[in-house]
């Protein structure tokens, strides 16, 4: 089975990832007059050593940690990317415009990772996601399928925090 992510340290680091994540209404960056270069870059086998985790998490360290979302995408993830959201078409150039509308001149959205789990290929990211400052944001879960060092599909869930409520527990 898979990994649930450790506590501790890299926890603590992972926390600071501002995760979809990707398609939770999150990347952006380069603006829109520069090109697209579909072209694998030199890093590609420097990932081949890489778990799909690994691969996931530098993801995310590059396009929410040092806010490079575009960087990110072209980085990591598949020219044939399949993306399932159904606001956005499911090609690399699509979700890149989708992301460069967001402004990350402020950070971006905040995201707080609560786990991490992956099973082969597949990797998935539980967070609380932040788009706007004071208000209670989303519960997301972020799926990845990653082959040979290229994140090559995506899907993503998202629900409204609720301000009260019965449960005492909460979504997290």
């Amino acid at each position: 089975m898979g990994q649930l992510g450790p506590k501790g340290t890299k926890m603590r680091a992972m926390k600071r990832f501002v995760a979809t994540i990707f398609l939770a209404g999150l990347i952006g960056g380069n603006t829109a007059a520069q090109a697209v270069d579909n072209s694998p870059s030199a890093a590609v086998a420097d990932r081949s050593h890489m778990s799909a985790r690994e691969v996931v998490e530098a993801f995310q360290a590059l396009a929410f940690v040092e806010y490079k979302p575009v960087e990110a995408i072209l980085e990591y993830v598949s020219p044939d990317v399949i993306e399932h959201d159904p606001t956005i078409p499911s090609t690399r150039e699509a979700i890149i415009e989708y992301m460069e509308q967001r402004d990350w001149t402020t950070g971006g959205p905040k995201s707080d990772i609560k786990r991490i789990i992956s099973d082969g290929e597949y990797v998935v990211v539980h967070h609380h996601l932040v788009r706007e400052p004071g208000t209670p944001g989303f519960a997301v879960i972020d799926m990845f399928r990653v082959e040979n060092g290229w994140i090559v599909e995506h899907w993503d869930v998202l629900q409204p925090v609720p301000e009260g409520g019965p449960n005492t527990v909460g979504m997290f």
